[in-house]
């Protein structure tokens, strides 16, 4: 059995790491103006680039650009890595992803050192959706740091899990849980997204059951826990973890529905009942009532399907709800009420045959045999229903040939 429960279990990573990633572009916006190496920035591009990171922190970006694009006309070769990185940033700040990328290119190209250059290019590229390029200048962002940003190693995974190269990103991520002395919960999460991709299932399982020692009042991750059991094929704990989900976020209906399939299969009926009330809602509708009482019938809860299919018939008395509350009070023994029942569903639909053949039936068991004769009688004339009508019309004809030889013999005898 397939159930499938992914789509939207795992975390969401791309709307998650987008807000991280623009983050990140802001608090690497205001770059150190100390160069690595032997390059140095010259007292008027000093100047220059103060004027431009306040014009840009103002919220004036086209006056940012404009300084530093009259600038680099007549000092191109002596431009600073420092210069394109302010030239990108003002591209980010008004979303132009394609010119930032180019200008923080440009920036590591006069100086591959620096990490908030590699930061930055990373976040344009992420933007840009190229991921595999983004998780390596994250990468080497942090390995060129004195300080290393853990975010960074982070940001590097998540763009790695977005290229799906998963090994990649569980490289990243296996290194900075070894580094990190406090071990933050998404890290695990995304981890843990990253070995259910390459279905590394045992090791998504302990994981979560890690994460969830932390924070067991997380629904999403006794959802991602109810996906794996679901890949292993352990049902019953699927359903389990998918109920504590559920528990503290109420799902939509079709969730609903979804747990109360898998309950089904796993031959839990009256939790499949339970569940499909849940999803159903109320008022319900006839067919939803109809739906209920069959699983309570297969739980043996005779009691419980037959109110659900009386709500049923308050919604439409039709003649199919009445022939299935015949059938369910047969089988609870309340004959009776189940010839009541065949009678009203044949009174919705007096051509209803097999409403006809389950009257005689439940007549024999009240020993109404003249009304199991004619029940049988009026079966016995559809083509589907004849030979088992006539079967059960044979017997019932017996029955009362040998009544009357009992009572013809204590007549004789009296």
């Amino acid at each position: 059995m397939k159930l499938s429960f992914g789509a939207d279990q795992l975390p969401l990573l791309a709307s998650r790491l987008s807000s991280m990633i623009v983050f990140l572009g802001l608090i690497v916006s205001t770059p150190a103006l100390s160069l690595a190496g032997s390059q140095t920035i010259g007292p008027q591009e000093h100047a220059l680039i103060a004027k431009a990171q306040e014009a840009l922190q103002k919220g004036r970006p086209g006056k940012a650009n404009s300084l530093l694009t009259d600038y680099l006309q007549h000092n191109t070769k002596n431009a600073s890595w420092a210069l394109y990185l302010v030239l990108g940033n003002v591209q980010y700040s008004k979303q132009n992803m394609i010119a930032a990328r180019k200008f923080y290119g440009r920036g590591l190209g006069r100086s591959a050192e620096q990490p908030v250059l590699q930061a930055n290019y990373a976040s344009a590229c992420y933007a840009l959706k190229r991921y595999a390029e983004a998780g390596r200048h994250f990468l080497k962002a942090f390995q060129l740091q004195d300080k290393p940003e853990f975010e960074l190693l982070y940001s590097s995974g998540a763009a790695y899990f977005q290229a799906e190269s998963y090994a990649e990103s569980e490289a990243v991520l296996e290194d900075l849980l070894h580094r990190a002395k406090q071990v933050r919960t998404e890290w695990v999460e995304l981890l843990t997204a990253v070995s259910m991709r390459q279905e590394k299932w045992t090791e998504a399982e302990n994981r979560l059951r890690l994460l969830l020692e932390r924070k067991p009042a997380k629904g999403q991750l006794w959802k991602l826990l109810a996906q794996v059991h679901l890949q292993q094929e352990a049902y019953q704990e699927a359903a389990s973890a998918l109920e504590m989900a559920y528990s503290i976020e109420p799902p939509s209906e079709s969730r609903w529905k979804e747990l109360a399939d898998l309950y089904s299969f796993i031959n839990a009926p009256l939790k499949a009942a339970d569940t499909f009330e849940k999803a159903f809602g109320d008022p319900l509708e006839a067919e939803e009532c109809r739906k209920i009482a069959r699983h309570y019938v297969r739980g043996l809860r005779y009691d419980r399907a037959i109110g659900f299919l009386q709500r049923g018939i308050e919604r439409d008395p039709s003649a199919s709800l009445y022939l299935e509350l015949g059938q369910v009070c047969y089988e609870a023994g309340r004959f009776q009420e189940s010839i009541e029942a065949f009678d009203k569903a044949l009174h919705q639909d007096s051509d209803l045959g097999e409403a006809q053949l389950w009257l005689g039936y439940a007549a024999c068991q009240l020993r109404n045999w003249g009304l199991a004769r004619q029940a049988f009688t009026q079966a016995a004339r559809y083509p589907c229903l004849k030979e088992t009508a006539r079967q059960a019309l044979s017997s019932v004809q017996a029955i009362l040939q040998a009544r009357e030889a009992v009572s013809r013999f204590r007549q004789a005898n009296s």
